[in-house]
């Protein structure tokens, strides 16, 4: 669990600072919602709540104009994957891509009408939010793949005799 926690913090870092240079067409990709997937896919749901939770504050501490937004998206996929997460077969992974698809549709397609809401005068095209669904989607898979290894990988120090 440490190990994952120092990677979230990592991938914290690099959502503020890196995820602009990373974008395409000017959109922003989404480094933490992979870790919200990820915690709710392979920890309990209370983990998994926590998680969503304090990943979606870390982001809304950056949009004044929309705070809380995300950590309500974020919660709701947390909650949605601590129900739908028993009955996934771990073995049916195009399955598990295609949730991770449709998260990120549900959180990009979601945030863009709050974000049109809370600001009206500013519009995003249909072309960039599909642009970034995919591309997000892609950045999630990687993600949330380097997450299982990190997760899974086994450690031994062996003594020098």
């Amino acid at each position: 669990m440490i190990r994952l926690i120092l990677v979230s913090v990592f991938l914290v870092y690099f959502q503020y600072f890196f995820s602009i240079d990373l974008g395409i067409a000017s959109t922003v990709p989404n480094f933490l919602l992979p870790i919200v997937i990820y915690f709710n896919s392979t920890k309990n749901n209370i983990t998994g709540l926590i998680s969503g939770f304090i990943f979606g504050v870390i982001l809304d501490i950056n949009s004044p104009h929309t705070f809380g937004s995300t950590t309500l998206l974020f919660v709701t996929i947390a909650f949605f994957f601590g129900n739908i997460k028993s009955k996934i077969n771990r073995e049916q992974k195009g399955f598990m891509l295609f949730l991770i698809f449709l998260t990120n549709l549900f959180y990009f397609l979601f945030s863009n009408l709050l974000f049109v809401i809370f600001q009206p005068n500013v519009s995003i095209p249909i072309f960039k939010i599909l642009l970034l669904i995919f591309y997000n989607s892609i950045y999630s898979i990687i993600i949330i793949l380097f997450l299982f290894l990190i997760d899974n990988l086994q450690i031994t120090i062996k003594k020098a005799r």
